[in-house]
């Protein structure tokens, strides 16, 4: 890829290049919540078929337990780097 300057003399190849992976890290970003939420909704579902609307998924926390979940924010870090390299990686080649 050849990096070409504006009148400035600040690279443009560069910005794009770093606007586009910070693009890709949000898009796998959104689909990995995505797949959380929809996770999440499943089992609150299977859990309120189980044990009523009072039971076990009315005390568990919900949504505010999912949101503070470590696991949950690290799947998603891990997402966002997954498609910055990724779509870094592609830029670059094409």
């Amino acid at each position: 890829m050849q990096i070409t300057t504006q009148a400035g003399g600040g690279p443009v190849g560069a910005v794009i290049l770093l606007h586009k992976a910070i693009g890709g890290g949000m898009f796998c970003l959104i689909l990995t919540w995505l797949g959380i939420v929809v996770h999440g909704y499943l089992r609150i579902k299977s859990y309120n078929a189980k044990h009523g609307a009072t039971g076990l998924g009315a005390t568990a926390g919900g949504w505010n337990y999912l949101l503070h979940s470590p696991i949950v924010v690290i799947l998603l870090s891990v997402a966002f780097g997954v498609g910055f390299y990724l779509t870094v990686c592609w830029s670059s080649h094409y």
